[in-house]
């Protein structure tokens, strides 16, 4: 299950690059989101414990709440990012 969250980072990473940053008119915002993504990775890579440990499920269930909290709010930030950048294309 690990993997799954580093893939998804991975994938914010692609959609938040350079490509969408140079049509978008607020380059700034997609900067935040960038932050974001990067904050999501420190939070993951680290876990002050060892995730494959029984001992500390409660405590990897409550970071992986967290994280999963913060991916969708940069999910509904994105969505409106990318509607934002596609309405300056029209």
């Amino acid at each position: 299950m690990p993997c799954f969250y580093f893939q998804l980072i991975c994938h914010y990473n692609n959609v938040f690059g350079p490509g969408l940053k140079s049509i978008t008119n607020d380059p700034s915002q997609i900067d935040a989101i960038v932050k974001t993504i990067e904050r999501l990775v420190t939070s993951l890579s680290q876990v002050g414990f060892d995730v494959f440990d029984q001992k500390f499920e409660l405590d990897w269930r409550e970071l992986l709440g967290n994280f999963n909290l913060q991916v969708s709010e940069l999910e509904t930030e994105a969505k409106c990012c990318i509607d934002e950048s596609f309405k300056v294309l029209r």
